[in-house]
């Protein structure tokens, strides 16, 4: 099934692709980051797309958990039509990865132990709030593209994206 006129056809969902990164407020649900890959050639998804991506994997957080509270860090799977999907809980962040082809759950798994390693490294807090989330917005924009770029693994090293994101900020 396609999710509005934009989303991955067929043909592609083959591809190794990292599909998503979503973060969320794990305590008001606000959506705090998304950023969306496509292959060379393929439209990004449109507004209407990118919304019914959130809603499934929304319930796919909630179907999962079925009324628990998740443990901190603990990772958790799924699917979402063709795609892998990952998820773990840290501080008051909710933070979900999504991929397809080599991007298996224990691809993804490793990306998102990263992402979050990456969040507490930039933010200088063990345990992350969405208040110092959002102070931290740039440096953690940057270290997501230091890990992901155009949907594909750059780097699994948290040092290494600590030294680049330094690295650009002393430059400007």
């Amino acid at each position: 099934e396609k999710i509005g006129r934009n989303m991955v056809s067929e043909e592609t969902t083959n591809a190794d692709l990292i599909r998503c990164v979503v973060i969320h407020s794990k305590i008001g649900g606000n959506l705090l980051l998304e950023k969306f890959y496509s292959t060379p050639g393929e439209d990004l998804p449109d507004a209407f797309a990118r919304s019914k991506w959130k809603e499934a994997l929304h319930d796919d957080v909630r179907v999962t958990m079925k009324g628990r509270e998740p443990a901190e860090e603990q990772v958790y799977v799924g699917r979402l039509r063709s795609h892998n999907v990952v998820w773990a809980c840290h501080g008051e962040l909710l933070v979900q990865v999504v991929g397809c082809g080599v991007y298996d759950h224990l691809a993804l798994e490793e990306v998102l132990k990263t992402l979050i390693a990456v969040i507490k490294l930039l933010s200088k807090q063990k345990t992350v709030s969405e208040a110092t989330f959002l102070a931290n917005f740039g440096k953690i924009s940057l270290g997501l593209d230091e890990v992901v770029h155009l949907g594909q693994v750059e780097t699994l090293d948290k040092d290494q994206v600590y030294k680049a994101i330094k690295l650009k900020s002393a430059t400007k």
